[in-house]
């Protein structure tokens, strides 16, 4: 990833050996190292994030919204599998950068910097300079001379790489996905009432509230805000802010059943609170709590009817990588007995797809993509030829 993120700088030639002149690897290993620490002492303290957490800062990222500013799952596709990382490996990152800015932030809440350093930062960033230019026109210089045939096979022997055309190969590929076998398998209603009477209780709806919990470094800060929403009428995120002078004090749970709440006691309080109505201060491991009950969700029984389609899809979905596997093997074997692999996919009604030209990046040599869909483009398009 970090020779990923430098590449654009170097023109898509930095090497391996370049990025570790450059000091890439000491910087992954260190990056690394702090996310496994945070991530043990996080663990340590029972810390969680719930997954509406996560699809909310999922849904934030601007790069995945389409032209009316809507979070489209597609575009979401397309950005991972250009960036060569699963849903899985994503939504992970993501509840690991919350779990950690949420231990981070209650490791720096209440701290302030020193006034050196304000200053130093103040005079840099106001900083202004008065810079004199002077233009020179081109056509106030005399014409060079021609170069001589010699200037210029000398040029050429020095910028060769400049000059050359990169490699494009014929691609004949398959590519078979779960949706393209999925059609074919069949579940019957007897196979879904039994898996549905094994996964009741989970399929189940727990009640589900939104808090607002706001943070404090000791009970007096607490008490203070606390007094402040009962004689003012104050908001318990302008509370917050007031007292402690840090917006990220303040958070809002949105739809978290009881289980994902980690602190024992915000959750046992979260959910015996009225609604609308702001809890006396709470001690934690992580400092003094106000919590806000802001709606909830009531529980809800799951019925055969409701959750018969989604099982169906589950099932399915299972299935359909069995196919998958069966299908590639066989493939495979017809292969490594001779037989080109698009006529031993024809003979598998598995559908066969031909590129002309493309180049390791995926290319064609008008430089427009291969194709839109190649999966995993750098790495399918750097196979040795076969």
């Amino acid at each position: 990833r970090e020779i990923t993120q430098l590449q654009p700088m170097f023109g898509q030639s930095l090497s391996r050996e370049q990025a570790l002149q450059l000091g890439l690897g000491d910087r992954a290993v260190r990056a690394l190292m702090t996310q496994a620490l945070l991530s043990e002492e996080a663990a340590r303290l029972g810390l969680g994030v719930s997954d509406d957490l996560v699809r909310q800062e999922i849904v934030k990222q601007t790069a995945f919204r389409n032209n009316l500013g809507q979070f489209d799952r597609r575009q979401f596709e397309v950005t991972l599998q250009m960036n060569n990382t699963t849903e899985d490996q994503y939504v992970a990152g993501i509840r690991r950068d919350l779990l950690q800015r949420q231990l981070i932030n209650a490791l720096t809440d209440g701290l302030t910097a020193s006034d050196t350093l304000v200053n130093s930062l103040l005079a840099y960033r106001n900083e202004h300079r008065v810079a004199s230019i002077a233009f020179i026109s081109e056509d106030s210089l005399p014409a060079p001379a021609s170069p001589t045939d010699a200037e210029i096979e000398a040029y050429y022997k020095e910028n060769a790489k400049r000059f050359e055309i990169p490699e494009y190969r014929a691609l004949t590929y398959v590519w078979i996905q779960p949706k393209d076998v999925s059609g074919s398998i069949q579940v019957s209603d007897d196979e879904l009432k039994s898996l549905f009477d094994q996964q009741k209780a989970e399929l189940d709806q727990p009640e589900k509230r939104t808090l607002a919990q706001a943070r404090f470094a000791d009970r007096a800060q607490a008490e203070r805000a606390a007094e402040l929403i009962k004689s003012k009428n104050t908001k318990l995120e302008d509370a917050a802010q007031e007292i402690t002078g840090d917006k990220n004090s303040f958070l809002v749970l949105e739809n978290t059943a009881a289980k994902d709440i980690p602190l024992e006691t915000v959750r046992k309080v979260g959910f015996e609170l009225p609604p609308n109505k702001v809890s006396d201060p709470i001690e934690t491991p992580l400092g003094w709590y106000l919590i806000e009950v802001r709606s909830i969700v009531p529980a809800k029984t799951a019925s055969f009817d409701d959750m018969k389609q989604r099982l169906r899809d589950e099932i399915v979905q299972e299935r359909a990588y069995d196919v998958l596997i069966d299908l590639t093997d066989k493939l495979e074997e017809t292969t490594m007995r001779g037989t080109k692999l698009a006529d031993g996919a024809a003979s598998l009604n598995i559908a066969v797809h031909k590129i002309a030209a493309i180049d390791r990046f995926g290319a064609t040599p008008t430089g427009t993509p291969g194709a839109s869909d190649l999966p995993h483009r750098r790495s399918f398009c750097r196979r040795p030829s076969a």
